[in-house]
């Protein structure tokens, strides 16, 4: 199992326990037939005022993270950048500034945890582009959540499966197409 930025959060590692085997840097289900995520874009909206579509911002936590608006990757300079988005992601209710402070630099001292969270919000959100995050004096989190996350859409699709009747390690052939995207998405374990 993995731990969250040292939470008590765990999740069994998903190549055991859907049958996807992680070999050579691919991801395959039985049969060995893998398959493409779908794209959220068309569920995107048109911010007010502006007249085209809010910026697209994928999260990718399937083996190593990767974050990417509008198709191009975003770049920070720290780790923690990316654990913090991860633990929003992952997390998307408002959390306590401090809670998340302590949670990231647990060997800091308050004032210095939440200055160290304060810069990296700015770091991260001008990464992420305006309207991505939300954070007031007290909280901090997500502004919206039409972002696509890859654990979510990966969980999504065997969530279908489950109703077929049969046992998770057998596949009827509704459940190829299904299984074939979440293996596409599967790159490597959590983070």
């Amino acid at each position: 199992s993995w731990h969250l930025l040292g939470s008590s959060c765990t999740v069994p590692p998903l190549r055991h326990r859907y049958g996807i085997r992680y070999e050579g840097g691919h991801a395959t289900v039985p049969g060995n037939v893998t398959g493409r995520a779908r794209s959220c874009h068309a569920d995107r909206g048109a911010r007010p005022g502006e007249g085209g579509c809010m910026a697209e911002l994928r999260i990718a936590l399937l083996g190593p993270p990767r974050v990417e608006r509008d198709g191009a990757p975003i770049e920070v300079d720290t780790r923690k950048a990316i654990a913090l988005l991860a633990y929003l992601a992952m997390h998307p209710e408002r959390h306590g500034r401090d809670a998340v402070a302590g949670l990231l630099w647990p060997d800091y001292d308050t004032e210095h945890a939440r200055g160290a969270l304060r810069r990296t919000l700015s770091t991260l959100n001008k990464a992420v582009g305006p309207g991505w995050l939300a954070a007031d004096r007290t909280t901090v989190g997500f502004a919206r959540t039409s972002f696509w996350l890859d654990v979510a859409e990966f969980e999504g699709l065997l969530a279908g499966r489950r109703d077929h009747g049969h046992p998770p390690e057998d596949a009827c052939p509704a459940c190829v197409a299904p299984l074939a995207a979440a293996a596409g998405l599967h790159r490597g374990d959590f983070l």
